[in-house]
């Protein structure tokens, strides 16, 4: 990755949906159940000195995005260099989620008109972010070039964890085309938006491409003590986000 004299601006979020990001306000609950998350992602594809993470989820509207952001703040809170990388080139939300500026970003990378470190941003909180950038007319094509491919081998040798957040993969073909990069996928599930042909189906794709299925995380499960309720494996928390661990039926093993 090219180096850049050009000093990097730490960046706070500033948007009207604030209160949904990961911040030491948030419940002590739900910071809680994204450590839990973090533990396990840190297990993940063990020997690999750069883990990288696509997180999808089956259908529109499941928290995908605000997912992948909270998990890159908790990665990056403990100190750990993370980059999230907007794959959503088609409708893309994080940068409004995190009040920052869209463009440039990754589509313009991937079309030659800049480099990585033109478009990089830092968070105060540590993490770092390449934003969508301009939206082009060929995404998946895009998403699978020899040009991605470079830039991704190009970043691995600087973070820790990369995290890809990808459209739903039942409704386009952009995130199985990344999955050639990547050291495994987590499925987001949505209650009340998930159905489990939806989820089925995100798990068959991920197969087909012989994509490591890390595990799944629930979000907006509810319980008669709070509004929300979350939980990843034996560990039961409180908060509007929450993770539920995947138990394959036929090893009997957590992913």
């Amino acid at each position: 990755m090219k180096r850049n004299s050009r000093k990097k601006k730490s960046v706070t979020p500033k948007n009207t949906k604030e209160e949904f990001l990961l911040s030491s306000r948030s419940p002590f609950a739900v910071r809680e159940a994204y450590k839990d998350i973090r533990t396990n992602l840190m297990f993940a594809a063990p020997g690999e000195e750069c883990k990288k993470i696509l997180i999808t989820s089956g259908r529109v509207g499941e928290g995908k995005s605000l997912t992948c952001v909270n998990v890159g703040l908790t990665l990056a809170e403990n100190h750990t260099k993370t980059l999230l990388i907007e794959c959503d080139l088609r409708r893309p939300s994080i940068s409004q989620k995190l009040g920052i500026s869209s463009t440039p970003g990754l589509s313009d990378i991937l079309a030659g008109m800049c480099n990585a470190n033109d478009v990089l941003r830092k968070l105060d909180s540590g993490l770092y972010v390449i934003p969508a950038g301009n939206i082009p007319p060929n995404p998946s094509e895009l998403l699978g070039s020899a040009r991605m491919k470079a830039v991704v081998d190009s970043l691995s040798e600087h973070f820790k964890f990369i995290l890809f957040d990808t459209p739903p993969i039942t409704a386009v073909t952009d995130a199985n085309v990344l999955t050639e990069f990547v050291s495994g996928a987590v499925i987001v599930v949505g209650r009340e938006v998930a159905t489990q042909d939806s989820v089925e189906e995100a798990v068959r794709r991920l197969e087909a491409t012989d994509t490591n299925i890390l595990g799944f995380i629930y979000t907006r499960a509810q319980n008669e003590k709070q509004k929300y309720y979350g939980k990843y494996g034996k560990y039961s928390s409180y908060g509007k986000y929450g993770s539920y661990a995947y138990t394959s039926k036929e090893s009997g093993k957590k992913s």
